[in-house]
């Protein structure tokens, strides 16, 4: 065929019938992202210009994102970021994939710590791509919030994140929960609030988890042990 042939909206239901085929979750929105991301445009965009046909170059690079989503490489990794709170953040496989679910986190972290809003001190375990941290340091921009992790590949990703984001007033330790605080004030530095998103899945129930988290997020980030309940940050 010949690129005049594949147009837009031809693209979304060979790339939807294809990803729901093979099993994954979400086929007409991953089918979407994936154009748009492609074409650096946005959904709204496909459906506006539905029948313009793909230059090759175009052609070839989606070509390029469906063969890594048949993988079930998740769709953030693919894209390089996921948005958190309203943030972009950037992600690959050296940090869990923020959810939906950790944003409650955030809230319920903001709403405890209202009387301190404009000096809290808090400290965040295991913080991963850095997104809790640094939507606290935002959101509170007159606080200061420490954030670790075991992980230095980790925290690389986080601090890229901080300085894209302006979370200036984040800092960073590494090490294994409260022992990344060393010498920091004698080791018995106080805050207001801690907050964690820690391994917690059992180890043998690693190997039932969908592939696209079994094969790409770092398993350091996932594995809880025996019991789900021994973690590292």
């Amino acid at each position: 065929m010949t690129a005049t042939t594949w147009t837009i909206e031809a693209l979304v239901r060979w790339a939807t019938d294809d990803f729901r085929a093979r099993g994954i979750e979400t086929p007409r929105l991953d089918a979407e992202v994936l154009l748009a991301f492609a074409l650096d445009t946005d959904r709204v965009r496909l459906v506006i210009d539905a029948r313009r046909p793909l230059e090759p170059a175009e052609l070839a690079r989606f070509r390029d994102l469906v063969k890594r989503r048949r993988q079930h490489e998740p769709v953030a990794f693919l894209r390089g970021e996921r948005e958190f709170y309203g943030r972009p953040f950037r992600v690959d496989p050296r940090v869990l994939i923020p959810r939906p679910d950790t944003e409650v986190l955030v809230q319920v972290a903001l709403a405890r710590t209202e009387h301190v809003s404009m000096c809290m001190r808090a400290l965040d375990l295991c913080t991963g791509s850095g997104c809790v941290a640094i939507t606290l340091g935002r959101e509170r921009p007159t606080s200061r919030v420490l954030a670790t992790d075991l992980s230095e590949d980790a925290l690389a990703v986080a601090q890229n994140n901080a300085q894209r984001l302006g979370a200036y007033n984040v800092g960073w330790a590494k090490g294994d929960l409260f022992e990344a605080l060393g010498s920091l004030a004698g080791g018995r530095a106080k805050f207001d609030l801690v907050t964690a998103n820690p391994p917690y899945i059992p180890t043998a129930e690693i190997a039932t988890l969908p592939p696209g988290i079994r094969i790409f997020e770092p398993r350091l980030a996932l594995d809880g042990g025996q019991d789900g309940l021994h973690a590292s940050s």
